[in-house]
């Protein structure tokens, strides 16, 4: 009934994440990546948990996608930095390691303060290495 509304489009959104949640897959991926919202917060994460329902589903290039949108879409210190990391890890998934070097390389440069800093230059490390290897 409130097709098209603000009200209707966050009530989309919360059909997602109900859909993410009991692992139908499928439906929580068509809910979140036909979310548009202005609200650029909900929307990144909307975009993100696309993501997350297309990796479950086994659809890696389809998780890029949403992924990318994720980090682009007005990035913030407090959320970006995850989606950068869930990217990196989709592309080592997809087999895109220097994609993946980009990523975690772009994260120690603009958030070196993030607490998962540890974490990416472990990832990092050992993206380079895999890298090296397919040379």
């Amino acid at each position: 009934d409130y097709s098209g509304t603000s009200t209707g489009v966050l009530a989309d959104y919360y059909l997602g994440c109900i859909a993410l949640k009991k692992g139908e897959l499928e439906e929580a991926a068509k809910k979140f990546s036909g979310y548009d919202s202005e609200a650029f917060l909900v929307q990144a994460r909307a975009y993100a948990l696309a993501g997350d329902a297309y990796s479950d589903l086994g659809k890696t290039e389809e998780a890029i996608t949403y992924y990318v949108k994720a980090t682009k879409s007005k990035p913030t210190k407090e959320y970006t930095p995850g989606y950068i990391i869930k990217l990196a890890l989709a592309y080592e998934n997809a087999d895109k390691i220097s994609d993946a070097v980009i990523e975690y390389e772009k994260f120690v440069a603009n958030y070196p303060n993030d607490q998962k800093i540890d974490d990416v230059y472990r990832y990092l490390a050992k993206a380079r290495e895999l890298a090296s290897k397919k040379k």
